[in-house]
């Protein structure tokens, strides 16, 4: 009896554990594809978004979740099936992202070649994106109102480089120790050529240099803003200058009525030094030169990896990671639908994919779209293909069974490829130039 009693508490332990198994590594891009790595012994997977069933008896290691509003937050769920229950629920809250953020592929082409469906396209090139920033501050001690413009001549008649500035404590940007300025604004009040440096440190004249960068005003009489090319980032710990030169332009200073504080009207020329602009001008002018200190982290770099494709609505496969793909049970009147397949930081841009992107096969062979000048010959082939045409960057050729088995860049409007290596059979070949992409279909016999 007791024996039998143990082998029940032993099953049941052994059906309490399996349970309480969960699929890993869920994770859900920001355009709504769901993925998860494969739990051993799950016969299929359910789908929740926001507590509500979207999937069940699924037997696929992801979802697209489609129909959603941009900006909005949700939360998906994966629950494992077992034979004898369900495991416990995994959960990924994610925010929708508008999937136009992304190029998606062009010259996307589908057609038939001997009752054999041939998709090809082009994918975009890498894509560089900020992350999102905070909202920033400006820093800075003008008013806003323009009160007149500077400039320094020793006859009123020719006028000299100089350079004014405003220099921010470390007290007041303590605060925004991790930060970087990422802009300078200053009022336009001449046309001229200039530029911006911004120093860390120095209490009576500017320490070490962190950033400059040249810059032209137009005269628009009103503020205009200098992106920075390279964020400069704060300590928070000491001083931060940020000074303006100009190289040509007479007046070229753009000051307000004084607003008190010294720091805001620094001037510097050869043969004086730094110094306080209230020594040289009474009454007193503060300088229209501002700061833009946000969190601010460098563009990332979102890869392109492929692309998903489907068919009539049904998915075809995953992952493409070439260009073209031979689809064997092809009917015309199919409708594809490609997405292009981003791959950045995981939690970030991973698996971002693109706005979908049709094609539709209409009976027409996909040799028959033209590009002018295009020669390729012989054809049939037997022991090596001349391709001609103006512009080409690259060529591909693909077997019947969809497999790449030439593919090169190209420099030069004819190439010769050496087909020795190569079975009997039908093979397309994918020629690539600045005006389009053409594919054609060549017969290779001994």
């Amino acid at each position: 009896m007791r024996k039998t009693f143990t082998f029940i508490i032993m099953c049941m332990f052994a059906m309490v554990s399996l349970n309480a198994q969960t699929v890993n590594n869920l994770y859900v891009s920001p355009t709504g594809w769901a993925m998860w790595d494969e739990l051993n012994d799950a016969s299929s997977y359910q789908v929740y978004l926001d507590g509500e069933l979207v999937a069940e008896e699924l037997t696929t290691l992801f979802y697209q979740h489609e129909n959603l509003v941009d900006g909005q937050e949700y939360k998906t769920t994966v629950i494992p099936v077992f034979a004898n229950g369900s495991g416990e629920s995994a959960d990924y809250v994610w925010t929708k992202k508008s999937c136009d953020l992304y190029a998606g592929a062009t010259n996307f082409t589908a057609g038939m070649i001997n009752n054999v469906g041939v998709l090809s396209w082009t994918l975009p090139a890498v894509y560089k994106d900020a992350k999102d920033s905070k909202e920033g501050n400006w820093l800075h001690y003008d008013d806003g109102n323009f009160s007149m413009p500077v400039g320094l001549t020793f006859d009123g008649v020719t006028f000299e480089s100089f350079k004014w500035a405003v220099m921010f404590p470390a007290s007041d940007v303590a605060n925004y120790a991790g930060q970087s300025i990422t802009k300078v604004s200053i009022y336009d009040c001449e046309a001229f050529n200039g530029e911006v440096f911004i120093y860390e440190g120095g209490s009576s004249e500017p320490g070490t240099l962190l950033y400059s960068q040249e810059f032209s005003t137009t005269g628009s009489q009103d503020y205009m803003e200098i992106a920075l090319s390279t964020s400069v980032e704060v300590s928070g710990s000491q001083n931060v200058w940020v000074v303006i030169t100009n190289y040509n332009g007479q007046q070229p200073a753009a000051a307000c009525a004084d607003q008190g504080d010294s720091n805001g009207r620094w001037i510097y020329y050869e043969g004086y030094g730094w110094m306080d602009f209230a020594m040289l001008s009474m009454p007193a002018y503060t300088w229209q030169i501002r700061a833009y200190v946000e969190m601010h982290e460098e563009p990332v770099i979102t890869e392109v990896i492929g692309a998903v494709l489907y068919r009539n609505d049904e998915l075809l496969s995953e992952l493409v990671t070439e260009e073209v793909y031979i689809d064997n049970e092809a009917q015309n009147d199919d409708e594809y639908t490609l997405r292009v397949v981003y791959a950045g930081e995981k939690d970030y841009e991973h698996y971002f994919m693109a706005c979908p992107q049709t094609a539709k096969i209409d009976g027409t062979s996909v040799e028959e779209n033209e590009i002018d000048d295009v020669k390729i010959y012989p054809n049939p082939a037997v022991a090596q293909l001349n391709i001609e045409s103006k512009d080409m960057t690259h060529i591909s050729i693909i077997n019947a069974l969809g497999q790449i088995v030439y593919d090169n860049n190209v420099g030069d409007d004819n190439a010769i490829i050496n087909l020795s290596q190569y079975n009997d059979g039908v093979y397309l070949v994918r020629i690539t130039t600045e005006n389009g992409i053409i594919t054609k279909r060549i017969n290779i016999v001994r």
